[in-house]
């Protein structure tokens, strides 16, 4: 990702999938963003509102998790002010982080709502080039 990015890319290893995160084009608030999910057969996608100072937070969660790369009891997790994007790292022990990316669609009526949830496994060593990632990327949703 370049310094002059409004993409956020998350890759699992071996290309098992990818979360994307973006300004939304169809919007003209910068507080929106859109998230969009690939793993294996699952493809969704959301636009969420974010209006905290357009300050996601993203940077501080995976710079936290970058931190504790040895492992954590519990989960980690962030999740977007209406919570139509949230993510979930777990640490085996072992060098290995399932982040679990959840996109739900909450303000339909109920029977048009739904939830996309998938799993991304980050190794230890993509920890810190990807919260230097969510930090340039905070940084260009300023402009």
């Amino acid at each position: 990702m370049s310094s002059e990015s409004r993409t956020l890319l998350i890759e699992a290893g071996r290309g098992e999938g990818v979360l994307e995160i973006a300004a939304a084009v169809d919007h003209r608030d910068p507080a929106y963003f859109t998230a969009r999910l690939s793993v294996e057969d699952l493809e969704a996608s959301v636009r969420f509102y974010e209006p905290r100072g357009f300050l996601l937070g993203l940077g501080d969660y995976f710079a936290s998790v970058e931190q504790d790369w040895r492992g954590w009891k519990g989960e980690k997790t962030w999740e977007s002010v209406e919570g139509e994007l949230s993510l979930t790292a777990i640490h085996d022990g072992l060098g290995h982080i399932t982040l679990t990316a959840e996109l739900r669609n909450r303000f339909n009526p109920p029977s048009r709502q739904w939830l996309a949830r998938g799993a991304l496994s980050l190794e230890a060593g993509a920890l810190g080039p990807l919260a230097q990632a969510a930090a340039r990327f905070e940084r260009a949703s300023l402009t």
